[in-house]
């Protein structure tokens, strides 16, 4: 069965859009992520290894490629009346038997 998650998806005060893969969206991210970086260190490992935007493009080119396969949807969440990135949020498969469920 194929997952065909929307590309974009709209709500009152955000939206969230499938990464492009382009430098100028891996150097968006990783300045909020550098923003943020007291915050999420605690929770998200990956924080850590975030050191410079090459490493924000790897992440998008690791989702791209998770997305293709149907394993994992990541968006990015911009705020809807500026259109700046402010963080991501993500969807993957939780429960093998019910491949076309995802969490």
């Amino acid at each position: 069965m194929t997952i065909s998650p929307p590309s974009e998806i709209k709500g009152a005060r955000i939206y969230l859009k499938k990464p492009n893969l382009s430098f100028q969206e891996a150097d968006q991210l990783f300045h909020v992520a550098q923003r943020n970086q007291d915050h999420l260190l605690p929770w998200l490992a990956w924080a850590q290894k975030t050191n410079k935007p090459e490493d924000s493009f790897l992440f998008l080119t690791q989702m791209n490629t998770l997305w293709k396969e149907e394993k994992r949807f990541e968006y990015l969440i911009y705020e809807m009346s500026t259109h700046d990135l402010i963080g991501g949020i993500g969807a993957a498969h939780s429960d093998s038997s019910r491949p076309h469920k995802i969490e």
